[in-house]
């Protein structure tokens, strides 16, 4: 798999992590799919990426003290 991380691209919440039972609000507008992982779920947008879930090792939490964004992902 090949990721392109583009600045200001789709929320972690509308992709890799999201939030189903949240409020609207929260979770955004798109729907969930499940994932070859038994529990696991993706956004609407990455069929793919979920047939073949069982293959991916998948980092949902990553802490910094940083609180911009930029410098994180440089």
């Amino acid at each position: 798999m090949i990721l392109f991380w583009l600045s200001g691209g789709p929320s972690q919440l509308d992709m890799w992590d999201p939030k189903p039972k949240a409020p609207r609000e929260v979770r955004g507008p798109f729907d969930t799919i499940s994932t070859a992982l038994p529990g696991v779920r993706f956004g609407e947008h990455l069929p793919m990426q979920a047939a073949m879930a069982d293959k991916l090792s998948i980092l949902r939490a990553v802490d910094c003290s940083a609180s911009n964004h930029t410098p994180i992902t440089m």
